[in-house]
């Protein structure tokens, strides 16, 4: 040491000072004055290491841990330098509710390097909506990274749109657009056709009018289809009978279906179709909806009447209906001193049978029994509904003469009479000169299509009567009858003289008829 005086001129020691050396390293710079020149004991100044952007500082070359220092109570030179370090930051990725990450959730980096990428993954049924830092992208790689970076995933779940068009020749009812969240259900809609169609499919392939789309995962946008309605009409035979015509036929609204026919087997008649139709040919026409329809046949059935004339009994008597193809016996039992006379079946004389078998029946059938006594005939005139027989009934010995008259009702003529079952023609009168058996008249009738009226003037008569009727196209021949002492003096047809004719005979007659015949003394 130094020696020197003090102010008061006493000897001292001197002790010298020093020079603080303050010196930044690399990536970082100083504030405060780098060079101090200090006493000893004295302080510096305030000196502090600033690290550059990016960096931080870690120490003094002296351990010095504060990057801010003033050196105090120098003792001796100081020469420190402060030295910096690069700044790492932590990113820290988070997945909300309803999602999870891929990739390096935690993650560090230096300052201005990238990290790796992070992935946002929503669970099935949700969306990525965004990271807590705005960030919408759900996949991110955070680049030239400042600071250190804490987000989290959030997620929604998603919400789907469920559109509902109807097609042509149809409408809907119910919520033709609708949102629904996934998984959830939306409402009910029903295709409706119009009227003449039918509801035929939803785009999508559905089948049923009305849906409700349930458990939904995704947007539905379908359309419902309607078609023109057809329908099947269907025609079946029943037991006993066919069909003619197409048995099954498809028809649009309002259309018409073609002719079938319920044809009956052999012994069997159309009954009815099981929808109450009850003409075996129908066309079904105007038609709404399907129709399936059966047709129904029934055996046929006939009948026998049997009449007994005299005294005796037929087993069965009356009327008897049989079934076709069945077989009938009528048993002749006479009362007592009688016997079977004659049998007449459908106006053939069988003699005097005791019984008769109708076999296979198909169709009606007239029998007559005549109980007469030994010696005696019966002559019978067959009654009829439309016209009369008489006698009707009469007893005769053998040669007797009998005369036998036949009278139509008014509307009908006679169209045949037969004696024990031999045409005798379209007579109104006939005469059995010898009775030599019993006889069994029978007469048939028909509807007049026209009539031949008839005049008579002066005496006589005409034959058959004065009004007949006749069918079309037939003939009618008429006989001029003068009485006695008479002649026949004109006959006028239609308007037009004849002159004296004894007959005169319309053919293929197409009209009414008149005649007048005058009769005059000889």
């Amino acid at each position: 040491p130094l020696r020197g005086l003090s102010p008061n001129g006493c000897p001292r020691e001197y002790r010298g000072g020093g020079t603080l050396t303050y010196t930044a390293g690399a990536n970082g710079t100083l504030t405060g004055t780098a060079t101090q020149t200090v006493s000893h004991g004295a302080s510096g100044t305030a000196v502090t290491a600033v690290p550059n952007t990016g960096y931080h500082f870690t120490a003094w070359s002296d351990g010095v841990t504060t990057a801010s220092r003033t050196d105090a109570a120098v003792t001796g030179a100081i020469s420190v330098t402060a030295s910096f370090a690069l700044n790492s930051y932590t990113l820290t990725y988070t997945a909300g509710a309803n999602g999870t990450l891929t990739g390096t959730a935690t993650q560090t980096v230096g300052h201005g390097a990238s990290g790796t990428a992070v992935t946002a993954v929503p669970n099935t049924g949700y969306r990525f909506a965004s990271w807590s830092d705005g960030v919408t992208t759900a996949s991110r790689t955070d680049a030239a990274v400042t600071g250190a970076i804490t987000v989290t995933a959030s997620f929604a779940i998603n919400s789907y749109t469920l559109t509902y068009t109807a097609g042509a020749n149809g409408t809907l009812t119910g919520t033709a657009t609708q949102t629904v969240g996934h998984g959830a259900s939306g409402t009910a809609v029903t295709a409706v056709p119009n009227t003449g169609y039918r509801f035929a499919s939803w785009s999508d392939g559905v089948t049923t009018a009305s849906r409700t789309d349930a458990a939904v995962t995704g947007a539905i946008t379908v359309t419902a289809s309607f078609a023109i309605n057809s329908y099947t009409l269907t025609y079946t035979a029943g037991a006993n009978g066919t069909l003619t015509g197409t048995a099954t036929q498809t028809v649009s609204p309002g259309g018409s279906g073609t002719a079938v026919t319920a044809v009956p087997n052999t012994g069997y008649h159309f009954a009815s179709w099981s929808d109450g139709v009850t003409t075996a040919t129908r066309t079904d026409g105007a038609v709404t909806g399907a129709i399936s329809v059966t047709a129904t046949f029934a055996a046929n059935t006939y009948t026998i009447q049997t009449s007994v004339v005299g005294s005796g009994q037929a087993t069965p008597a009356g009327t008897q209906v049989v079934a076709f193809g069945s077989n009938s016996t009528i048993i002749f039992t006479p009362g007592a001193g009688k016997r079977v006379g004659n049998v007449l079946v459908d106006g053939v004389s069988l003699g005097p049978v005791l019984s008769y078998t109708f076999t296979s029946v198909r169709a009606n059938h007239v029998l007559s029994v005549v109980f007469d006594e030994v010696g005696r005939f019966t002559v019978v005139g067959n009654p009829t509904p439309l016209g009369s027989i008489a006698p009707g009934q009469t007893f005769a010995t053998a040669g007797d003469c009998l005369s036998v008259y036949i009278t139509p009702d008014r509307g009908f003529h006679v169209t045949d009479v037969q004696i024990n079952g031999i045409s005798v023609g379209a007579v109104t009168e006939y005469r059995i000169a010898s009775v030599k058996e019993n006889v069994i008249v029978t007469a048939t009738f028909a509807a007049d299509d026209y009539k031949v009226t008839t005049t008579v003037l002066g005496s006589g008569e005409v034959s058959p009567g004065l009004i007949q009727g006749i069918s079309s196209g037939a003939d009618l021949t008429i006989h001029f009858l003068p009485a006695d002492g008479c002649v026949v003096q004109d006959v006028q047809v239609d308007g037009r003289s004849l002159g004296a004719v004894s007959s005169y005979t319309f053919r293929n007659v197409q009209a009414d008829g008149t005649v007048v015949v005058r009769f005059t003394a000889r």
